[in-house]
């Protein structure tokens, strides 16, 4: 694959939060002819470019869950007709047969339905066209193993084909190692942050850090670090890939950090989750920037010389089981912003809107997606 073909590229993210992705695309390509291209989709944002545009993406977005290259689209009613214009993609650019290979197939209102039986057709087309055999990788995508992945939907008899470039979702940074109970994504935690307005610049607080998301991610928006910087990806391992050029979008990428100025601290009362954001923190590189402290909610002081921001993720929904220990909960954490961060803006997770009623704060939502499976909206400070 040349740096320049042309490619059709999908970024994916979870649903609800495509805008925002839109607007980091957009910031991203400002200066690029892949602009003209951006559109938004459901469950992602579709554009044009080419490879190394595949590897900026991977590199800088922050709330992206895989990038796709889309390299096929056809009309397939029958497996003779389905091997045969599935073989046509050069998978010898892109296969190695070292690696072992996953399909993740669904099919809709399609004469072909049988997951497995696409899967067999796909893989027997693969070994003719490259004439080696191919490993097949069972196991699931929370495996330490990284397999290369191809994506086949079937819509209605269309079937369009995909390549993974990615290989781990993108909210495996690298960095969280270690993790507390209900821990949120990463490319959540940037949504939010993203989405709250905070100009990283000024002071911000979370005060349910938990193994700290969220204050590592405003860590690395407020250094202009690429969230992508500390991991390998899918694209790498393929035989068009040239780390040369590569190597050289790392290094430009690690020009562009700029200075912490704004003083970024979290907060948990639990010991054991401080001290693993602590250790997440070390190896993001943000240990000099971001703050850590073990102390209940009410606890937490004002900072920095000028007003700020609380971005969190509270208690919610079923990890606490009585309504009544949330509505308290919830109702301290107003008092906290009304009275200890007079001026702050402020953004949370949150599963029902009696609880945002609860902090006596005027919010408004922003966001909506499902986190552990758990639908939430994303309020901030009107």
């Amino acid at each position: 694959m040349k740096l320049t073909e042309t490619l059709s590229i999908f970024a994916v993210c979870a649903p609800g939060i495509e805008p925002v992705l839109e607007r980091e695309l957009r910031q991203l390509f400002a200066e690029s002819p892949v602009l003209a291209s951006i559109k938004k989709e459901e469950g992602g944002i579709s554009f044009r470019g080419n490879f190394a545009d595949v590897q900026l993406a991977n590199l800088w977005l922050r709330t992206a869950s895989r990038v796709l290259i889309r390299v096929a689209s056809f009309v397939a009613g029958g497996f003779d007709q389905f091997r045969q214009k599935f073989g046509l993609v050069p998978w010898e650019r892109y296969v190695l047969p070292e690696i072992p290979l996953q399909f993740r197939i669904s099919s809709y209102k399609s004469q072909l339905y049988h997951t497995e039986a696409i899967a067999e057709r796909a893989q027997e087309s693969i070994e003719k066209r490259t004439g080696v055999p191919v490993l097949r990788f069972h196991g699931s995508d929370e495996d330490a193993e990284t397999p290369q992945r191809i994506i086949i939907r079937f819509f209605k008899d269309r079937c369009t084909v995909s390549l993974d470039s990615s290989g781990d979702n993108l909210y495996r940074r690298g960095y969280r190692l270690a993790v507390a109970k209900a821990p949120l994504r990463e490319t959540f935690a940037a949504a939010m942050l993203l989405a709250s307005g905070w100009d990283g610049q000024s002071p911000f607080l979370d005060p349910f850090c938990g193994s700290g998301a969220i204050p590592i991610e405003a860590g690395l928006i407020a250094g202009n670090i690429a969230p992508g910087i500390f991991r390998k990806f899918s694209f790498e391992n393929w035989e068009t890939f040239v780390d040369d050029d590569w190597q050289q979008i790392r290094s430009a990428a690690e020009t562009l950090r700029r200075e912490i100025v704004a003083p970024i601290a979290g907060a948990d009362r639990d010991a054991g989750a401080v001290q693993y954001s602590i250790e997440n923190a070390e190896r993001a590189g943000l240990a000099d920037a971001v703050t850590f402290s073990c102390r209940a909610v009410t606890d937490n002081k004002r900072f920095g010389d000028s007003n700020g921001w609380i971005v969190t993720n509270p208690p919610y929904g079923t990890r606490i089981r009585h309504n009544r220990d949330l509505r308290n909960l919830f109702a301290a954490f107003g008092n906290l912003c009304r009275e200890n961060f007079s001026g702050w803006s402020c953004g949370f997770l949150c599963t029902e809107e009696e609880l945002v009623r609860q902090t006596r704060l005027k919010m408004e939502p922003k966001l909506a997606f499902s986190n552990g499976g758990i639908s939430v909206e994303f309020f901030v400070t009107k």
